[in-house]
């Protein structure tokens, strides 16, 4: 996950912090001792990737999903398939200031 999403440069390269990119980074390069550092360190590891998951999510939900829902070729699959008020209540829900 890290190599392909994370790390500065990978291939499918996700938007985020720059703080969290370089703290992902410098996590992922130091050296793991005994086990004791070593639940420590996945502890911390475990951490930066849910700051990352929620990083990502507040961006989708901010800027990703609505431009999808104001996309028309959206609202016409939605109307070909009958679903109008899906769409009516979504854009009441994704309003962006």
């Amino acid at each position: 996950l890290y190599n392909a999403f994370l790390a500065p440069g990978s291939p499918c390269e996700l938007n985020i912090d720059h703080s969290l990119r370089n703290a992902l980074a410098s996590r992922m390069t130091r050296a793991v001792g005994d086990d004791k550092s070593m639940v420590a360190s996945l502890k911390e590891v475990a951490n930066l990737f849910q700051r990352a998951q929620s990083s990502v999510f507040k961006l989708m939900a901010s800027d990703s999903v609505p431009k999808f829902v104001r996309d028309p070729k959206y609202a016409t699959m939605l109307k070909e398939r009958n679903f109008d008020h899906v769409l009516s209540s979504t854009l009441a829900n994704t309003s962006i200031s």
